[in-house]
């Protein structure tokens, strides 16, 4: 993770995907500031976060440039509110396409190739740009800054490795400049299979065939839509894992032993 935010209690933080958890071991992190900043990281923390259950919507699902979100946004982020899709003539085509956009005035996104993320018509007439809320997380701290961090790398290992879906650091003073954060640990699948996105895996017949898959996956993937540069690839498993494979248009994990990946590293 980079970031440059500032502002109170602003944060910065990573979804690991429906698919994995992190086990988290340590946190290594690279703070961005001058000798006037410094005092601004304490009191800061590192937390994880799992989802909480029932959820009121689905504010993760995203898609490219937000295209399947299904959230509950009804504001846009000017701060202006959003009015009904079907209660103006400016956004009937839409309706007319789209009949999921009927009876709401939710941020939505069906026109990915000319906007580039969610949005609305807004009260003031307005295309406006829209941010999904925040989901129903339940934090646990990992650590406090009790003083100034090094300007270089500082390391954070924990007692006990601790799994979650999200990691953030929360700035309550409104530092959140790093240079980066890294998450060491391992990925762990949350079920018995998870669909993942390869590249650069050869095409190799049979089951159960043994295949090197960890940088490749982590980093890209390659699926026929034009906009999948804008997305991440998901991925849970480690460089012996055993794993059957389809050799479709976007060769695509179908199944893998152990179900936990072991692949270790920052992200």
């Amino acid at each position: 993770l980079t970031a440059g935010t500032t502002g109170a209690s602003c944060h910065i933080g990573l979804d690991f995907g429906a698919e994995t958890n992190a086990r988290i071991e340590e946190i290594r992190f690279h703070p961005l500031y001058d000798a006037i900043e410094a005092d601004m990281y304490i009191n800061s923390r590192f937390e994880a976060g799992v989802l909480q259950s029932p959820q009121p919507c689905d504010e993760l699902t995203y898609g490219w440039r937000g295209d399947e979100y299904r959230g509950c946004q009804d504001t846009a982020a000017s701060g202006h509110k959003c009015v009904g899709w079907d209660s103006t003539s400016h956004l009937g085509s839409y309706v007319q396409r789209f009949p999921e956009l009927s009876g709401h005035s939710y941020c939505r996104n069906p026109a990915p190739h000319s906007k580039r993320t969610i949005w609305c018509r807004t009260e003031r007439g307005w295309h406006e740009e829209c941010v999904p809320k925040m989901p129903s997380i339940e934090w646990t701290t990992l650590h406090t800054l009790s003083k100034k961090p090094r300007m270089l790398w500082n390391t954070i290992t924990l007692d006990e490795p601790v799994t979650a879906r999200f990691v953030r650091a929360v700035s309550p003073p409104g530092n959140c400049r790093f240079t980066e954060i890294q998450v060491i640990g391992q990925l762990i699948a949350t079920g018995s299979s998870c669909s993942v996105a390869v590249r650069n895996v050869r095409r190799a017949p049979g089951q159960g065939t043994r295949i090197d898959l960890g940088r490749p996956l982590w980093r890209w993937g390659v699926h026929p839509n034009a906009g999948f540069d804008e997305l991440a690839s998901s991925w849970a498993t480690s460089s012996d894992a055993l794993v059957t494979f389809s050799t479709a248009i976007t060769p695509t994990i179908e199944s893998m032993e152990p179900t936990n990946g072991t692949a270790r590293g920052g992200t």
